[in-house]
């Protein structure tokens, strides 16, 4: 298969780095670039999970609790959907699976490594926080103590999201992810996967503070997100992941 190339003549795909280090420069510039030129199989892949999230889009907040929850169980489930496909399309040049198939044994394994990360992050983060809060509040703290707890937690949060980012490509890629392993090759690229994943948060919080949740015009901004930015924000996880854990380019599975 021809090596598909960036408008600079480079292979979209940088090689994997000799000290474990992300190039952050070449990891966003590279990931735009691959996006773009793998952009039909990118949509067919994700184009009915991503509607079908973004449909969500029309619970306001005086939906029931069962809908709410259906809403977040399709979330996690078709983000995990789109992430394993963004995943081996941007790293095994797979071919896009039909647009109306259902979530495979890939999103199935992506989810529940999903899930690992938010109960460890939780438990970390969200539960220790939460009982500071609490006990700040009970104690009769201040409203600004309680705030400052808040932007304490959502440090914390940013930082083991950007120490458990490489969970998701090696789970996807069925390259036998872990916690510990993810810890351990994020070491020394911390602040690179914390610009990775904050990108793309920061566009789509964005664009979401100008729309009315259950509007039409959330439910516009949450496909765009979903259509246009996770893939780029994917293909720079998976060449951050490139870079640092694969020793070589992978080749598609095959019967």
């Amino acid at each position: 298969m021809a090596q598909n190339l960036d408008p600079d003549g480079e292979s979209p795909q940088p090689e994997p780095s000799a000290t474990g280090r992300v190039d952050l420069g070449r990891v966003l510039r590279h990931g735009i670039a691959l996006a773009w030129l793998k952009r039909f199989a990118l949509l067919q892949a994700i184009a009915m999970p991503a509607l079908v999230v973004s449909g969500f889009g029309f619970l306001g907040e005086d939906a029931g609790v069962g809908m709410m929850l259906l809403g977040l169980l399709a979330a996690w489930l078709l983000g995990a959907t789109i992430a394993a496909r963004c995943h081996r399309i941007a790293l095994l040049d797979e071919a896009p699976p039909h647009w109306l198939a259902l979530p495979d044994g890939h999103a199935f394994r992506l989810a529940l490594w999903m899930l690992l990360v938010g109960l460890a992050s939780a438990a970390f983060a969200l539960i220790p926080m939460m009982m500071l809060a609490a006990l700040l509040v009970g104690a009769g703290g201040s409203e600004s103590a309680a705030q400052l707890t808040s932007l304490l937690m959502l440090g914390l949060m940013a930082f083991l999201m950007a120490r458990f980012a490489l969970v998701a490509p090696a789970a996807a890629l069925d390259q036998a992810p872990g916690l510990g392993k993810a810890w351990r090759q994020s070491e020394g690229n911390f602040f690179s996967l914390l610009a990775i994943i904050a990108l793309p948060m920061f566009l789509g919080g964005l664009l979401g503070a100008f729309t009315t949740p259950g509007s039409i015009a959330s439910v516009l901004v949450q496909a765009s997100v979903q259509l246009f930015v996770i893939p780029i924000a994917t293909c720079w996880v998976s060449l951050a992941y490139r870079q640092v854990a694969l020793p070589a380019p992978l080749a598609p599975e095959t019967d």
